[in-house]
């Protein structure tokens, strides 16, 4: 059966095949990593050796994303093909969007980079953190999202790309960008908790006083439920009301199965958690 191929997972997904994947990687820029760790609910496999694995999501249509230092991967089942280098890319991979027509987003800190399948475009941008938003509820279409800097203190800003022009909607950083299909979209704030852009205006919220600690990592999940990790939970936001559950600690990936389940990339491994029925 094996195990991951390090402790330190710093990504997760899950592909329509069932499998769950866990990145390995460092932010240091010359860091080496611990690649890429796939696990079918039997066996554990390796792939991508020891490339530094900040980045991974899978895309519309099962296709896998992985950042592997300052190159880009796309994997099919258990078949991998380099997409993007360090040329094109200019820096480590910190994050991927992948929209809804197959284009991909990728932010490395010292570029924004565009891929539309044949080609790529570079945009000289300092994001580290990118997220795809629909553009209304029921509506179609989708918004890139990005947190990034003009490379002085205090210019760090949360803009939308229009595919033409870039609106920035707050002047401050923000951790963990991701969007609900209602088209908030969520960031982690820090000490203020939790950052909501309704479509109008930014609010600071809390996180619920149940979950210890500050924010590690927001997901969204298929049904479109926000969820959050704590020091050693989990907790989930249905747009009303958080339901907080006891987890594995040192939660840095949320990844969820087409079963309801979440598949957990912590400080110390993989884990898996099924919440239950009713409350915790």
């Amino acid at each position: 059966m094996g195990g991951p191929a390090r402790n330190q997972a710093t990504a997760a997904a899950v592909t329509p095949d069932g499998a769950a994947w866990f990145g390995f990687g460092d932010s240091a820029a010359d860091a080496a990593g611990g690649g890429l760790s796939r696990f079918d609910g039997r066996e554990w496999q390796h792939f991508l050796g020891d490339a530094n694995v900040q980045a991974l999501t899978a895309g519309p249509d099962g296709t896998l994303w992985a950042g592997g230092g300052c190159g880009l991967w796309r994997l099919t089942g258990r078949e991998g093909q380099q997409v993007a280098n360090c040329e094109q890319l200019k820096g480590n991979v910190l994050d991927i969007a992948v929209a809804s027509d197959g284009t991909v987003w990728i932010a490395s800190g010292l570029a924004l980079a565009r891929f539309d399948g044949q080609s790529w475009t570079t945009y000289d941008r300092l994001v580290h953190s990118v997220t795809i938003a629909p553009v209304a509820p029921g509506g179609t279409g989708s918004t890139l999202w990005a947190v990034g800097w003009e490379g002085t203190q205090g210019s760090d800003y949360v803009a939308r790309f229009d595919g033409s022009d870039w609106i920035k909607t707050l002047d401050r950083s923000l951790g963990s960008l991701v969007a609900t299909p209602d088209g908030q979209v969520w960031g982690v704030a820090g000490e203020q908790g939790l950052a909501r852009f309704d479509g109008q205006s930014w609010t600071f919220l809390q996180t619920p006083v149940d979950l210890e600690g500050p924010v590690g990592t927001l997901a969204v999940a298929p049904d479109g439920a926000l969820w959050a990790s704590g020091n050693d939970q989990i907790a989930r936001f249905d747009g009303s009301a958080w339901t907080v559950y006891p987890s594995a600690e040192g939660v840095q990936a949320i990844a969820f199965a087409v079963d309801g389940s979440l598949w957990l990339g912590r400080s110390n491994g993989a884990a898996h958690f099924q919440p239950p029925v009713g409350p915790p």
